[in-house]
């Protein structure tokens, strides 16, 4: 009788890990403009911007996700890359030199944070060379 529910606890167990990994990434499903807004929303927590300037980053980021939303499978890293600096040059010249390290910072601790959680859940052997997209993620 416990060798029964020792193989049901685990079969729930096993059944709740593949299903929890199977949920599909919650930002990838928003539409430019939701990723756009959020990006702008966790970015004023570490920069006051104005209201013309948070309309102005708005432009700036649904650009940049509607870019590389038509760019995703079939770009390669350097034109993902050039995407992300198009956007950062244009995020410098609104928030200006000291206001643009912060912005940096802010992407710095996103892109670690992204790489962690990609690390924790690559199986072992698989490769750790990132993505095109890890590099640009950080952005998000």
């Amino acid at each position: 009788m416990s060798h029964i529910r020792f193989v049901l606890i685990l079969g729930c167990c096993l059944f709740g890990t593949l299903l929890a990994q199977a949920q599909p990434n919650q930002r990838a499903l928003l539409p430019p403009e939701g990723r756009a807004k959020l990006a702008i929303e966790q970015l004023s927590q570490k920069i006051t911007l104005a209201e013309s300037e948070k309309d102005s980053m708005m432009v700036i980021f649904t650009d940049f996700f509607e870019a590389r939303t038509n760019l995703r499978g079939t770009a390669n890293m350097e034109e993902l890359n050039q995407i992300a600096l198009e956007r950062d040059d244009k995020v410098k010249e609104l928030l200006g030199e000291d206001r643009f390290v912060i912005y940096l910072k802010r992407v710095d601790e996103q892109t670690d944070r992204l790489r962690n959680a990609q690390q924790k859940i690559r199986k072992p052997g698989a490769s750790t060379t990132p993505s095109p997209q890890d590099s640009i993620e950080h952005n998000n």
